[in-house]
Order: structure tokens, then sequence, then C-alpha cells
């Protein structure tokens, strides 16, 4: 009977943490934007309305209340909040627009308009083919 010589395997160490570690670089913090934002322009018929986000971690209430002490009363007047994406939407005059898109603690401002989509094709066919497969109802 044939017996295999015995061979020992040793495996490799396994490579040091050090090889997997990176170099610390230094981050750098963004500057702070000082340029005005400008208003995202919707292509079509327009609501006269505006949708205002903000950054994360910024204070609706307290954006709304800044607003309301830099402009006039009749200026600005807010539609709705929207809290779970930290936004609001509403009709702003001219001082309105100009103190938000300054305003360091919003992301973005969009115009609002109407959208609109054509008859489905799928509705005519439907509608077609339940009138053929029921040509006695049909009067």
């Amino acid at each position: 009977m044939f017996t295999p010589p015995a061979r020992s395997f040793t495996f490799p160490s396994p490579p040091s943490v050090e090889m997997f570690t990176h170099p610390q670089t230094p981050t750098k913090t963004p500057a702070p934007n000082t340029q005005p934002l400008k208003i995202q322009k919707f292509i079509g018929r327009k609501t006269g309305t505006h949708l205002v986000g903000l950054k994360g971690g910024v204070s609706m209430r307290e954006v709304i209340d800044d607003l309301f002490k830099a402009v006039k009363e009749d200026d600005a007047k807010i539609g709705a909040k929207w809290e779970s994406i930290n936004a609001f939407s509403g009709t702003f005059g001219p001082e309105s627009l100009k103190f938000l898109c300054g305003c360091s603690r919003v992301s973005y401002i969009e115009e609002s308009g109407y959208v609109s989509t054509p008859a489905s094709p799928r509705l005519q066919c439907s509608f077609q083919f339940q009138t053929l497969a029921h040509p006695q109802e049909r009067d």
C-alpha cells in the first residue's frame, strides 16, 4: 500500500494593518458661497410661486422669520411647508427673492409651473377593445 509522504503547508501571515491604512490628508472646509443663488427657471406655464429648499439642519422657522423681518410684509406669502424635505413654497416679490437668493441657508429656489400630459393612447385602445368585445352593448 502506498502512503504519500506527509507535507506540511504553512499559511502566509496576514498582512499588517499598516498596509491598509491610508495617510491622513488634511481636509479643507469649503468656502461659504458668496455668490447669490440662481433661481431655477420653469419652461412652460408658471404658477407665480417658488419652491425654496433649505440646507440640512437649517431651521425652516428661523429662515421664514428672518425673511419677514428683512422685507415688507406684503412682499412674501408662504403657501405650504414640507418638513420632510426641509422646503417651503410661496409667492415672493423681488425683495423676498433677493433675500432668499443671498441667504446662505438656502440650498435651491425653483419656479413652480403647471405640468400636463397628453391623453394616453392606451385608454383609447382599451375603450375600443371593450366596444369590440361586447358589440351588443354598443347601442
